[in-house]
């Protein structure tokens, strides 16, 4: 069904300038009754099984759908995915890996996502922000957490988005395209995230918003 419905909307407008494909990974925990499945133990007196997709926002239909128990993190889904050069993944915090985020990285895939308050990083230096266009603070990071710098060695860009248009005042990271205006959008991201990133001499710089 999925394979027949994709194409349909493949000439979608998705009222961005932006020719990639965008996917949106989600995962939704489903409450199961411990007696009638007790082959999906969750917690001691429960039972649950853990849906994850990838929503292909050209016509809103997920590209697959993995099912397992509900002890399965979220990040488990990003070794799931098929390698697409150019697309862009829109995440929440659930799915922060830094060594599944560069895998995306180096393998010529996009990712905006919604970063963890503990995030350890340093600012490199600071572009200017689009208020108009919801930006209200564009940086490029480097990451300094033992673990982190290390599973991410490469430059991230971070954007801050004010609260209005329903925006949190969390802020998110990802590679970035630091000339991909159409994430300043308030329609787009919803959160902070990372966003893919261009250097002015066409090298990707990851992203953190």
């Amino acid at each position: 069904m999925i394979r027949t419905a994709r194409p349909l909307y493949t000439d979608e407008n998705l009222g961005r300038d932006l020719d990639n494909a965008v996917y949106a990974l989600d995962a939704s925990t489903i409450d199961l009754r411990l007696s009638v499945f007790p082959w999906a133990l969750f917690r001691s007196t429960e039972s649950a099984v853990k849906l994850q997709t990838p929503l292909d926002l050209q016509g809103n239909i997920p590209t697959f759908i993995h099912i397992s128990d509900g002890k399965l993190h979220d990040v488990n889904v990003l070794d799931l995915l098929i390698p697409e050069p150019g697309a862009f993944y829109i995440m929440d915090r659930g799915h922060v890996d830094f060594e599944r985020l560069f895998t995306l990285h180096r393998t010529g895939r996009f990712f905006v996502i919604r970063a963890k308050s503990n995030t350890k990083y340093r600012r490199r230096y600071s572009h200017p922000g689009d208020e108009s266009g919801g930006v209200r603070c564009d940086r490029t990071i480097a990451l300094s957490g033992v673990k982190s710098m290390r599973d991410y060695p490469l430059p991230l860009r971070r954007i801050r988005y004010p609260e209005r248009r329903h925006f949190s005042r969390n802020p998110k990271w990802g590679p970035s395209d630091f000339g991909c205006k159409q994430w300043g959008d308030g329609h787009c991201l919803r959160r902070p995230a990372f966003v893919p990133a261009r250097t002015p001499h066409g090298t990707r710089t990851p992203t953190m918003t």
